[in-house]
């Protein structure tokens, strides 16, 4: 079997990307199904002489098997512990990063104990506050109250992290001085040293730039600056990916056939050295493990003078990476990075020779004007190469864009033609810039590179916003029938390839698939172009519920744990909302307001409408008085207030602290209450409610009249098991009013 490696690496990949994405009920029966697959393998002579069909059901049993140990040994023994309330004692084990507002910390536990259950032992858990925890150093050892989140997402399992909570009491947390440090300090102390040094050398938002740019921690720059990177297609150069690591290779590749005359088998074996080192200083993230593994094996072959196969030492890297932590196979990095190395490896060697030839030939040939003409299709040539580079990564790229964000960025192909000469001498600039700054005695010669690096970070930063802020920069295929289309046609393509179809043949397949994206799209449209939603979203012990109609937003409740916050803006971002016409607070609590204060900094809001409680943050006191529309209501029981929006109608008010409202649209009414609202005491139009949104506990439920309740975070004891009873604790709970009658039902953030 041809490029074995490669198969069996593909293979274990895609197996791990499903069974991750399917959840843990899937696992033992794709595993029994594999099983019986395999038998007819061994025992049929056809099958057997074949060898395929077995080496994939042996490669996706491996998979499933270490999937299911790796799970069971890291991350079960954590799991009783999700959704509670924990003692954790640990020592910090990352440098603590600052992102939207909030302050977090890696730790490497010791005991982690809650009521009964305690364990002795060592697991990553990525710990939030909203305000720093002083004097707190890498190593040092902590004791805290941690309030954990129901469960780890795959990227933080991606990343070795097995729990994440946050501090609300961020003085109560004990802080001990390390003793000693471990060896990963050196590497710590290194990638701190770079970033001062930088700081030193630049100014700070070009010293942020170049220090991302080196070691892939994006958590400095700011949020327009990674905004602008994403939209216009260009946010990779900020990711240490496969680019980084060949320019940086290369370069240290010749420095040292330089130092050392031209022995070539030595200096790759000391390159092969630099380039592990190079993985630690980036933090062995999936996508810098996958092209340093890859650089490593084609510096090993040049040692031992062998010819390596790109193809198999990409399946090689991905076989390693995956079965050492099985969830990389669900990081969007190194889906990234894989997709965009596959697709330059399998796709330029059939454009250069469907392409070159005609070009070479179209060059030949006699013309009118022949100067014009050729000089124009020697351009053409020069540009043939990081063109089909560029096209090769987008294309392979693109389904691993919209399964992962739902969006496609159209000057993704311009973009990075433009900036793929600017981004490897900025590379080289810093780089030499920094090896001339340590070297003292050649530090005089630091200048022209630092005015260099200057300028790139500028050209490249100035060139993001240009594009983003052009029209149709981002598209959103957010849409149910996208990935349905999505697979049909990676299908079709797979079974062309296999037959190995003519030009003519992908041509046709090329227009299909373009123009039956084109139709359902436009049918989508129409169809949904005036519907209603009122999405009751799943962002943990809190109410988030949207109400969106005709690609705007109203904003009822905003509240959840604090992990839940991606919750509320993937729903936004695939609905394509840019800004909130309506946010409505009744009361500053974390239940109902926890995210205030970060939409109106991520979104415009047009009218916001609030009580004056005394609960609100500083921060957010500051964000609401800086609205030109700002409603302001007094928080006094009984009182009663109605904000008329276009086809609905709001009513809002407080009893006995609890804030309560009932939203009218489309002839259906939803009540929505909050932990401790006393139902007798509610207005008799409350009480006559189609639907009921709860969280926590309230008092008097059958008071209401609603046929359907659904609760949101927290249990609710008042409302027995044979209510009927929805949860957004099995995901968001999405209602369709229409003509006085409604439609539920589940929905992610693919729209239906």
């Amino acid at each position: 079997m041809k490029r074995a490696l490669a198969f069996t690496g593909f293979t274990v990949l895609g197996t791990l990307a499903a069974a991750v994405y399917a959840g843990q009920t899937v696992w033992l029966p794709l595993l029994l199904l594999l099983a019986a697959a395999l038998l007819p393998c061994l025992l049929l002579k056809k099958l057997r002489q074949r060898l395929w069909p077995a080496a994939v059901c042996l490669s996706a049993i491996t998979a499933l098997l270490v999937l299911g140990l790796c799970t069971r040994i890291t991350f079960t023994p954590f799991e009783p512990f999700a959704g509670k309330t924990a003692q954790v004692v640990g020592s910090i084990c990352e440098e603590p990063y600052t992102a939207n507002g909030r302050f977090y910390y890696n730790i490497l536990t010791e005991t982690i104990s809650a009521g009964d259950d305690t364990i002795h032992r060592q697991g990553n858990i990525l710990v939030s506050s909203d305000r720093v925890l002083r004097y707190v150093q890498v190593f040092d050892r902590i004791e805290a109250q941690v309030h954990f989140s129901d469960g780890t997402s795959p990227y933080q399992k991606a990343r070795g992290i097995v729990l994440s909570g946050y501090v609300r009491n961020a003085s109560a947390v004990s802080v001990t001085p390390a003793e000693s440090r471990p060896l990963y300090g050196v590497i710590l102390d290194m990638r701190r040293g770079i970033d001062k040094l930088l700081h030193r050398l630049l100014p700070e938002e070009q010293a942020d730039f170049a220090s991302v740019m080196l070691t892939g921690e994006k958590h400095t720059l700011s949020t327009e600056l990674r905004t602008d990177l994403r939209r216009s297609g260009m946010a990779h150069i900020v990711s240490v990916s496969g680019f980084h690591v060949s320019v940086i290779t290369a370069f240290f590749l010749a420095l040292l056939l330089l130092l050392t005359k031209k022995r070539r088998r030595l200096s790759c074996g000391l390159c092969a050295v630099f380039v592990l080192l190079y993985m630690l200083l980036a933090g062995f993230s999936p996508s810098v493990s996958r092209a340093g593994t890859m650089q490593i094996l084609w510096l090993l072959g040049c040692v031992l003078q062998r010819k390596t196969d790109p193809v198999n030492s990409l399946g090689l890297s991905m076989l390693l990476l995956c079965l050492c932590n099985p969830y990389a196979a669900v990081d969007t990095g190194l889906l990234l990075s894989f997709s965009a190395t596959l697709g330059i490896l399998v796709l330029i060697p059939r454009l250069n020779n469907y392409f070159l030839p005609r070009l070479k030939a179209a060059t030949d040939a006699s013309s009118p004007v022949p100067k014009l003409k050729n000089g124009f299709l020697a351009v053409l040539r020069v540009l043939f190469r990081p063109f089909s580079i560029t096209l090769s990564a987008f294309l392979f790229t693109l389904p691993v864009m919209i399964l992962c964000f739902r969006r496609i960025y159209p000057y993704t192909i311009l973009t990075n033609l433009l900036i793929a000469p600017l981004l490897t001498a900025l590379i080289l600039s810093v780089v030499i810039m920094l090896l001339l700054q340590c070297s003292m005695v050649l530090s005089f010669l630091t200048l022209p590179f630092i005015i260099l690096s200057g300028a790139l970070t500028g050209a490249l930063s100035g060139l993001s916003g240009f594009v983003a802020a052009l029209p149709f920069s981002e598209l959103s295929v957010s849409q149910a029938f996208v990935p349905v289309w999505l697979l049909l046609s990676i299908a079709a393509a797979a079974v062309l390839y296999a037959v190995k179809a003519g030009p003519r043949t992908i041509k046709l397949y090329s227009l299909a698939v373009t123009m039956t994206f084109l139709l359902a799209a436009l049918l989508n449209g129409a169809v949904s172009r005036n519907v209603t939603r009122i999405a009751v979203l799943s962002t943990g012990d809190g109410l988030s519920v949207l109400l969106l109609r005709q690609g705007t937003v109203s904003v009822l409740s905003c509240g959840g744990s604090y992990s839940g916050y991606s919750a509320v803006t993937d729903y936004l971002d695939a609905a394509d909302i840019r800004s909130i016409r309506y946010l409505l607070l009744t009361d500053g609590t974390r239940q109902t307001s926890c995210y205030a204060r970060r939409l109106m900094t991520d979104y415009p809001v047009d009218t916001a409408e609030v009580y004056d409680e005394g609960n609100y943050t500083e921060e957010l006191h500051t964000l609401l008085w800086e609205k030109d529309s700002l409603l302001c209501r007094t928080a006094e029981d009984g009182t009663v207030y109605t904000t008329m929006l276009e086809d609905s109608e709001i009513i809002s008010g407080v009893e006995h602290g609890s804030g309560y409202i009932l939203l009218t649209t489309e002839g259906v009414k939803l009540l929505i209450c909050t932990d401790g609202t006393d139902c007798s005491r509610l207005p008799e139009a409350c009480r006559q409610c189609d639907l009921m949104v709860t969280n926590g506990q309230i008092l008097h439920r059958e008071e209401i009249r609603s046929g359907l309740a659904i609760l949101s975070g927290a249990a609710d004891g008042s409302i027995t098991e044979s209510s009927s009873i929805l949860s957004t604790l099995d995901g968001h709970v999405i209602i369709r009013p229409e003509d006085g009658h409604y439609s539920i039902r589940r929905e992610s953030v693919w729209l239906n």
